[in-house]
């Protein structure tokens, strides 16, 4: 539970931080910040990924949870909360919320770390992984809201 905790502070801090002094940062710093993060994460997933024993559970696990993800159109349907979210700000606020809600839930909730550092956290009590995730989201949550705002019309595409 500490572990959530933590990780979420530092969404709603950096979320904010972005937010009020975010048009600081020049859009090739937010593109480079989101980039080495990208980066530092891919690095993070390959050292556990080489960790394990079973490659064929690591294996197993990607496919039946992208099989999953697509029976359910877990991406269409964040899309459309997004949508109807976004749909209940005035008009000069809209924008790109609906990107913003979509990016934003798939790298804050439902990576690799945020799902096995809350089963470590819940079950041992162990929030190391949640520990690193919440230093990554926290910078990531400053460019996304600095990028993105709260639905404004900032010129700025984040590419994976």
């Amino acid at each position: 539970m500490i572990g959530t905790l933590i990780n979420s502070g530092a969404i709603i801090s950096g979320s904010l931080l972005g937010y009020f002094v975010g048009n600081k940062l020049s859009g090739n710093m937010r593109s480079s910040i989101l980039h080495g993060l990208g980066l530092i994460t891919m690095l993070i997933g390959l050292k556990m990924a080489l960790e394990t024993k079973n490659i064929l559970l690591l294996l197993g696990s990607v496919l039946i949870g992208t099989i999953i993800g697509e029976l359910l159109k877990i991406d269409y349907w964040l899309e459309k909360l997004g949508n109807f979210l976004q749909g209940l700000f005035p008009k000069k606020e809209k924008g790109r919320f609906s990107e913003g809600f979509v990016t934003a839930s798939i790298v804050f909730c439902t990576g690799p770390m945020a799902i096995l550092g809350s089963i470590q956290d819940g079950l041992f009590g162990n929030y190391q992984l949640l520990g690193i995730k919440s230093a990554l989201d926290g910078v990531a949550s400053v460019a996304f809201s600095a990028t993105l705002g709260l639905g404004g019309d900032e010129v700025f595409s984040v590419h994976w």
